[in-house]
Parts: C-alpha cells; structure tokens; sequence
C-alpha cells in the first residue's frame, strides 16, 4: 500500500523493471538507512550511474549510514589493487559517484538544481501535453472534452 509520501504506485512482478520505473521518475535518488533491499538499489543506481544507463549529473545522495559499506568496496576494487601493483577495476572518475550528508538543507542543495531541469524539460512538456490532449476536435470538427 502507498504511505501519505508517495503520490505514484504502480506493482511490478521483478525487482528491475521497478528500480527503471523510480529512475525514469526521478531527478536525484537519496539513499537513507536500509537493509539487503535497499543495498541492492543503492548498488544497482551507483552502476547504472558508472556506466552511463543514467544521467552523469543525476546525484546520488546517501546517508552517512552506506559510507563505510561503500568505502570497503572501493577499497577492495580501487585502492588496494593499486596497492598491490595490480590494475583497479574502477576509474578514478567512479570513486565520486556517491555525495554523502546527513544534512537536509545540504541534500536540498545538491538535487534542487536537477530538481529544477527535470521540471523544465520532462515534467512541464508532459503536463502541457496531457492538457492539450484534453480538448481535441473530433472528425466533425466539433471539440470534445476528455474525461
């Protein structure tokens, strides 16, 4: 069931076509404390983000609370292989992916500016667009109003 902060719902059989779905809808993604399902999405934005699948100006925001799990991964892909002599199997560029605060105003900060595109060009285009597609003419020529 949705809770009072969620105004879109939809059901998906796959875990996959969901996530898309929340991409495609957002601007930004905030990743707050969770367990193995929200590992699993903070995992699956960080690479769809590293190889392109979305926007390299999409922030991902998390929560102090993944630091530590990010950090230990980027230890063992980035800089303890180079430690070691061997080649990293992530790019520099890839080790900034994920913006880290706690702090609202500073999370506000960083999406509002995408925030602000998305509205620009995604959400005001569709909305003009749903409001045209209300009142059409009809093949006499007559205008008939959607419902």
């Amino acid at each position: 069931p949705l809770n009072t902060h969620i105004n879109i719902g939809s059901m998906h059989a796959d875990f996959t076509p969901r996530l898309q779905e929340f991409l495609d809808k957002t601007n930004a993604s905030i990743l707050g404390p969770g367990g193995f399902g929200t590992d699993l999405e903070r995992a699956l934005v960080i690479q769809l983000k590293q190889v392109g699948h979305i926007e390299s100006d999409y922030p991902i925001v998390a929560f102090s609370f993944w630091k530590p799990v990010v950090e230990k991964i980027l230890d063992l892909v980035y800089t303890n292989r180079i430690e070691e002599g061997e080649e990293p199997l992530i790019s520099d560029w890839d080790r900034n992916l994920v913006t880290y605060s706690d702090d609202i105003d500073e999370i506000t900060e960083i999406i509002i500016p995408n925030f602000l595109t998305w509205k620009k060009e995604i959400w005001q285009p569709v909305h003009q667009a749903f409001k045209a597609q209300k009142t059409h003419s009809n093949s006499n020529g007559q205008v008939a109003q959607l419902q």
